[in-house]
């Protein structure tokens, strides 16, 4: 479709985004918090970050600790040999979250990425996903 109007920005579809937001306390890490420290990286959560990124998406580790904590985060993503593009601290805290783009976290590394990348070979017709990791 061709848009006449200067100011249009040709937006990425949300379909399209490679960006995957991954939580640290309880998803990444085992949950610890608010105890000093971050928790153990939990089982599979290594090998199913490299998949994501083997597959083209960039990782950000998202946290409700606060900024003061970042530098710890960074070393600990590194210690645990996790590649991520960014760090965000002090995501909103809610009791729940409402969202049409949730991929729920169970405890289970190996389905979670299994069930992201099989929506993504649906979405870009991927070829060689393994059907688990």
């Amino acid at each position: 479709m061709e848009h006449k109007d200067e100011n249009y920005i040709d937006t990425i579809g949300s379909k399209k985004l490679k960006w995957i937001g991954v939580d640290l306390d309880g998803t990444l890490a085992e949950f610890i918090w608010p105890d000093p420290g971050i928790g153990p990286i939990k089982l599979g959560a290594k090998e199913a970050m490299q998949k994501l990124i083997d597959n083209g998406f960039k990782v950000i580790v998202y946290t409700a600790r606060p900024w003061s904590h970042y530098e710890a985060i960074e070393k600990w993503c590194i210690d645990n040999g996790l590649v991520v593009r960014r760090i965000l601290c002090g995501k909103p805290l809610f009791r729940w979250m409402i969202d049409d783009k949730n991929c729920e976290f169970k405890g289970d590394w190996a389905q979670t990425i299994n069930n992201i990348l099989a929506d993504d070979k649906k979405l870009y017709k991927v070829q060689d996903i393994p059907e688990k990791v």
